[in-house]
């Protein structure tokens, strides 16, 4: 079945809306629970204490406690501009699930069905909606993934995708599962 471009920007418009609905929707409407906490704690601390008070945290890199320690320092601690937050980095991950879904060639009902699943992934959802690293890890790993595929098919990007890769595993260590994948 051919859709003619007539149909296919206003299919990809209405998924995209429902994706930033579903991650929207009673977005503050529980509390901080500990470890995102833990997370505004962390933020809280001075420049000069706050890695020192991360590395309490054993298993996760400080990048994304630094983020939301600025992002704070823009719009305070009210609880929707915390959950903004990972909010806003979710969001800014249909960029590269887009630029990998064309970096793939895949067609056009290819691209609807992914994103289609992507949009309404219960987990993916959830973690949108905790003050934590997680929508930042998807965010990162997400332009890893597109630029190491690029470079695969373009032999172009090679220090964006190291940068990129530092940052990911600097955010969380499961990073570091993409950057091996990729290195295999």
């Amino acid at each position: 079945m051919n859709l003619g471009k007539n149909y296919q920007i206003p299919i990809f418009v209405a998924i995209i809306l429902g994706y930033i609905f579903f991650r929207i929707w009673n977005l503050t409407g529980s509390c901080l629970f500990f470890d995102e906490l833990f997370s505004l704690q962390a933020a809280k601390h001075s420049w000069e204490t706050l890695f020192s008070f991360v590395a309490q945290d054993l298993i996760h890199p400080p990048l994304s406690y630094v983020f939301l320690k600025i992002w704070i320092g823009i719009g305070g601690e009210s609880l929707l501009w915390l959950k903004l937050f990972p909010l806003i980095f979710s969001i800014i991950s249909l960029i590269p699930f887009y630029l990998l879904c064309r970096e793939l060639k895949l067609n056009f009902w290819s691209k609807v069905f992914a994103l289609i699943f992507f949009a309404v992934n219960g987990c993916l959802i959830k973690y949108t909606q905790e003050v934590r690293m997680y929508s930042l890890l998807l965010c990162f790993g997400l332009f890893s993934i597109w630029l190491f595929v690029r470079y695969l098919n373009e032999s172009k990007g090679l220090i964006w995708l190291i940068v990129l890769n530092i940052l990911l595993v600097n955010t969380h260590y499961f990073g570091w599962l993409i950057v091996f994948t990729e290195l295999i």
